[in-house]
């Protein structure tokens, strides 16, 4: 009862004074306006993230070089582990126009807001949400390269475990690392994947307005963009990309 009374109220008070999330939403059209994802169509929220860095194209701009060379790549397959509504799923559906996109997240409004993503942008029928992500995940082989991305804030220890999964030894793997910079979970994965995979690095650092590549409009103070653009995120926090050897680099 009390929820149903207070629903209404709370979109009411959302539509009165909008966050400046909501307003970088509707200055931009609700398209990402820069970034390896520009054009793509959005919706007017983010699961656990921040939404204006995702539309003005700072989300995550350290790994953006990764993303550029991953649509170079041209995967078969992308495991996308952590999806939310679908920044890199539905973004890398339509990178890559030749990829099957399998999506997980144990968020219940990820689904809905996934599969709106994909509709807005025409990838329906190439991302395909699973929910959880399970060890028979992969029991399906691809037949080209595969890549995965994952990002659960701290669960990447039980996921990203080729023991577990085996299938990962020959996959591409882009982790985002939530130890802030405490090296623990860190060490483990570089562990695991040393013999067999190339491992990069990258540190998350402050976000400031030259961060933002796109003109502001005019109706978003500046003052706004700057506190919207920051993530949320602990810097020290590190990406590592994970890219899987080849036969003779291994045995060499």
């Amino acid at each position: 009862m009390v929820r149903r009374v207070l629903q209404p109220l709370h979109w009411l008070f959302v539509k009165r004074f909008p966050d400046v999330g909501t307003r970088v939403f509707v200055a931009c059209d609700g398209t990402v306006a820069a970034g390896p994802f520009a054009g793509m169509r959005y919706v007017d929220r983010a699961i656990g993230s921040a939404l204006a860095p995702k539309i003005l194209g700072s989300y995550e701009k350290e790994i953006q070089p990764w993303v550029e060379e991953i649509v170079r790549t041209e995967y078969c397959d992308v495991h996308v582990i952590g999806c939310a509504e679908g920044y890199y799923a539905v973004g890398l559906a339509l990178r890559i126009p030749t990829c099957r996109v399998v999506a997980y997240d144990v968020d219940p409004t990820s689904p809905t807001l996934l599969h709106l993503v994909a509709a807005r942008n025409g990838v329906e029928q190439r991302v395909d949400f699973r929910g959880e992500f399970t060890p028979s995940s992969f029991v399906t082989k691809p037949d080209g390269r595969l890549l995965v991305l994952c990002d659960v804030e701290g669960a990447e220890v039980q996921i990203v475990d080729p023991i577990v999964h085996p299938a990962l030894l020959q996959a591409d793997i882009v982790v985002e690392v939530h130890d802030a910079g405490q090296g623990t979970i860190e060490d483990v994965m570089r562990h695991r994947f040393a013999a067999t995979h190339r491992i990069r690095r990258v540190v998350a650092a402050p976000r400031g307005i030259d961060d933002v590549a796109v003109p502001l409009p005019a109706s978003l103070r500046r003052r706004d963009v700057e506190r919207a653009i920051h993530e949320g995120r602990s810097y020290g926090l590190t990406w590592l990309f994970m890219t899987a050897r080849q036969e003779s680099d291994v045995t060499s």
